[in-house]
């Protein structure tokens, strides 16, 4: 799921042979198959007794933070970061933890740490594929895209077998335009796991950023079919669903997706707009006001609040009102410079306050 690490089967391999030695081996080992089973919870509780049998335990840390990983959640990161840490202090030489902890610590916002984490995976272990995938991340993060496809492509090179490798290329891609590759790399990838929600989801986005919502819906109902807590999936949805002036389903998959993901943008972006589209503006401001506060760069926020503001500043007769609006214009012509919309809707309120 999402941008998950695929672990190299032979340092696993070579840890489980040591495993089988220790206090605690049993409750590793219904660990390991629980993993197998997608079941996270489950196994972190099968990795706790074998820790709780052997506080030495190193592999049952690492697998611990790994199932960790797997649940995609801030608080589950953030748990699987002492758990790294403990496993790298029983083994310095665990390329395996320092590429997990890389992505616990690019999930949690902390890039800088990140890379040193994920050059540290390759110089241990040139020939694991995480490391790769974890600086490749990192580097998309910070908008370095080439330099993340070249490590999606040696990650490739070394795991030809990593759909999520091949889904993480095409965002790479996709975001420097390259719409064909991206939806080879993206198809590639379905191939290998036709169960992948995340390959569907990211395939969806690029055919709703290039206009063709048909293929984009048949690819976000897919995504969430195959999961249907899928938050990030239901908010691009519900962007569609906007997109084609279906109101009341955009709010439906908003609504979904925000209960899953409180903190999520797309959801609060796409319900606010609902919201100030159907009148209820007080509504707008507050699922805007949530949507700014995780992307304060957002440009169509700004503006839709902005006018949510105004249009309340009108209808209530309210200076305060006006002034909000004022605040999110300034903002976003200082975002750019070149937004004529903004520049009239400014003048409009400008006008309203009598300047």
């Amino acid at each position: 799921m999402m941008d998950m690490l695929k672990r190299s089967v032979l340092v696993v391999a070579v840890g489980l042979l040591l495993a089988a030695c220790q206090p605690g081996a049993d409750h590793f080992d219904r660990g390991l198959k629980l993993v197998d089973q997608e079941q996270w919870v489950e196994a972190v509780a099968a990795f706790d007794q074998a820790i709780a049998a052997d506080p030495e335990f190193q592999a049952a840390y690492r697998e611990r933070g790994e199932a960790r990983l797997e649940q995609d959640r801030d608080e589950e990161f953030a748990k699987a970061i002492p758990d790294l840490d403990r496993a790298i202090e029983l083994d310095p030489k665990d390329a395996v933890a320092y590429a997990g902890r890389a992505y616990a610590k690019l999930k949690l916002g902390d890039d800088d740490d990140a890379i040193v984490d994920a050059e540290r995976a390759i110089e241990l272990d040139p020939a694991l594929s995480d490391g790769y995938i974890s600086r490749g991340l990192v580097r998309s993060g910070l908008g370095e895209h080439e330099a993340a496809i070249a490590d999606y492509d040696r990650a490739i090179e070394l795991d030809p077998a990593n759909a999520t490798t091949l889904v993480n290329r095409g965002n790479a891609h996709d975001t420097l335009g390259r719409y064909t590759q991206a939806l080879v790399d993206y198809d590639a990838a379905i191939v290998l796991d036709p169960g992948l929600a995340y390959a569907y989801h990211n395939r969806g986005v690029a055919h709703l950023g290039h206009g063709d919502l048909v293929k984009a819906q048949a690819d976000l109902d897919k995504s969430i079919e195959l999961l249907p807590t899928y938050a990030a999936a239901l908010g691009t949805r519900a962007n569609l669903w906007l997109e084609k002036n279906e109101l009341e389903k955009a709010r439906a998959d908003a609504d979904r997706a925000i209960e899953l993901e409180p903190r999520q943008f797309i959801g609060r972006f796409v319900r606010g707009t609902v919201a100030s589209i159907q009148g209820r503006f007080d509504d707008a401001i507050a699922d805007l006001t949530e949507a700014i506060a995780i992307d304060p760069a957002n440009l169509e926020a700004l503006m839709n609040r902005a006018q949510a503001h105004a249009t309340l500043g009108e209808d209530r007769d309210s200076t305060e009102e006006l002034e909000l609006a004022l605040v999110d214009l300034d903002e976003a012509l200082r975002l750019s410079q070149e937004d004529g919309d903004a520049y009239l809707i400014r003048g409009i309120v400008y006008y309203d306050l009598g300047n």
